[in-house]
């Protein structure tokens, strides 16, 4: 992705800086978050990190349903599932969602409203591109409400084109690749309300840039679903290992830094 602009964020002195190569993959992804920046960082692939019962307590193994999912990036924005048959099961390679009522949701309102600009990646197994609508939408629908985003599969005459909605006051159509996605896949999506910019990479490779008008103002304060549309609709079919919301404009090789954890489990960037 060639962001070369100058706009970011530098990594507040209480943290190790991103860009340290002795550090983790983990450690350098949450130290994008210094300084007060929102969002969230979810790992499905770490059992230490997962709890079968929304409560938070549970240890999990292969196979058991996911009821309460760490966020890792200090911002306190866990996940969960309060219905114990709408839970996703775990498994080494990821969250698996049924694709008929499986889904998580923020604990409190996923909190953007201090920012007009994010990078979204999530790493996802599916059994076809076109397995299920929602994989993350912050809001119960992203096409009426102002200030919100959401990561999703077409559908319709889009079927397995997977499409990115970030907006404003405006709400510009959804932008996606022109041909459908492989069944394993690396998304990552760069928004920002204005000047506007979106941007789509998958599997390593830029498919989408986009400076179509999207309003004013900032991202809002809204529920976050992971997997369904408000969490009653639009169900996704599948795995998600991991999936990032990190409330700055990246560098380039911040963006790659963030896809290459979010592949760790999968391994499918070249």
């Amino acid at each position: 992705m060639m962001i070369s602009n100058g706009i970011g964020l530098s990594p507040c002195p209480r943290r190790a800086r991103a860009g340290s190569p002795a550090l983790s993959l983990t450690a350098r992804v949450n130290a994008l978050f210094a300084g007060g920046v929102p969002g969230g960082m979810w790992d499905f692939t770490d059992p230490s990190t997962l709890r079968q019962m929304s409560n938070g307590t549970g240890a999990v193994a292969d196979g058991d349903p996911v009821g309460w999912a760490q966020d890792l990036s200090d911002n306190g924005n866990h996940l969960v599932q309060a219905v114990a048959l709408k839970r996703p099961g775990f498994g080494w390679e990821g969250a698996g969602f049924d694709g008929v009522d499986d889904s998580f949701n923020s604990i409190d309102l996923f909190d953007l409203s201090a920012t007009g600009e994010l990078v979204v990646c999530v790493a996802l197994d599916r059994p076809s591109p076109s397995a299920g609508r929602i994989i993350a939408e912050i809001t119960s629908n992203s096409s009426v409400n102002a200030g919100t985003i959401a990561l999703f599969n077409g559908g319709n005459a889009s079927i397995g084109v997977d499409r990115f909605r970030s907006r404003g006051t405006a709400n510009p159509a959804p932008v996606g690749f022109a041909e459908p996605g492989p069944n394993r896949a690396i998304i990552s999506c760069v928004g920002r309300i204005s000047p506007s910019m979106r941007v789509m990479r998958r599997n390593g490779v830029e498919g989408v840039n986009s400076t179509s008008p999207q309003g004013t103002g900032t991202y809002g304060s809204w529920p976050l679903y992971i997997g369904s549309r408000g969490g009653d609709s639009e169900f996704f079919s599948g795995r998600i290992a991991r999936l990032v919301i990190c409330g700055r404009l990246p560098y380039p090789e911040e963006t790659a830094l963030i896809e290459a954890w979010c592949d760790e489990p999968l391994r499918v960037l070249p």
